[in-house]
């Protein structure tokens, strides 16, 4: 059987300062995740203004800046985005904190934000709130996938 494409978007490398090896196995682990959901995976680094690959991708798994890429998607693909790190997703509760107290903050641009503002560590954990969301996206992909291959050929007579 072939395996299904996800792609996991990462976020703003600027905020991982001093926590670069917890970022790293944070991404490890969301692609650990994927794999043992029989997914190849495929990283896409979220450099601004640039999109993540769409093509042949079953769901994205997106992070933190990477979450503004659902943009990017093609029309009806946004429920296969997984949206972690961000206030519209999936967090954990230091990271809402947080989030909550930068974006009011820095609410005229979030790029006026200092780089000594970090996010704390558990922005850096894929939590089962996490792990929650990403299996919300699978889901939703795999049952519109059984749902389509259920449906007879449409007759043109």
């Amino acid at each position: 059987m072939k395996k299904l494409k996800a792609c996991i978007i990462k976020g703003n490398p600027d905020r991982m300062v001093g926590k670069e090896e917890l970022a790293k196995n944070y991404y490890n682990e969301i692609s650990t995740f994927l794999v043992s959901k029989n997914f190849d995976v495929i990283m896409s680094e979220s450099e601004p203004k640039t999109c993540p690959p769409v093509r042949d991708i079953a769901v994205w798994v997106a992070h933190s800046r990477g979450v503004g890429r659902i943009i990017c998607l093609p029309k009806g693909k946004e429920k296969y985005f997984a949206k972690l790190g961000s206030l519209d997703g999936a967090i954990n509760p230091d990271d809402e904190v947080f989030q909550k107290r930068v974006s009011k903050q820095y609410r005229d641009s979030i790029a006026d934000m200092p780089m000594s503002e970090q996010p704390p560590k558990d922005h850096f954990i894929f939590s089962d709130t996490h792990k929650q969301e990403v299996m919300r996206v699978i889901d939703n992909y795999l049952v519109d996938k059984v749902s389509n291959e259920d449906q007879p050929p449409s007759l043109n007579w």
